[in-house]
């Protein structure tokens, strides 16, 4: 038999990360998510040298985070902000 799968759409998305970040903190979210994502790089990946490019929204702090721990491990990192560095929330703070 085939396994059921799952189809989360905007809505059901936002409900669940509006819900998470009254108990954790969304930086601290941001923050476990781009150590899972560098930790995959690091365990999966054999060349050093990465290029990241980031949005100017949150998921372009997860690339800044992401690139941060890679040069903690001495891996040559190259990040872009193509459509413009972000300038508010967490993508900043990251």
């Amino acid at each position: 038999m085939f396994e059921q799968q799952y189809i989360y759409n905007h809505d059901l998305v936002y409900k669940a990360e509006k819900k998470t970040f009254e108990k954790i903190d969304s930086f601290r979210i941001m923050q476990r998510a781009a150590k899972a994502c560098s930790t995959y790089i690091l365990e999966n990946l054999i060349t050093k040298k990465i290029l990241v490019l980031c949005g100017s929204g949150n998921n372009g702090g997860d690339g800044a985070l992401i690139a941060q721990y890679l040069l903690k491990k001495n891996y040559s990192v190259d990040i872009h902000y193509p459509f413009g560095c972000p300038k508010i929330g967490n993508s900043k703070k990251a």
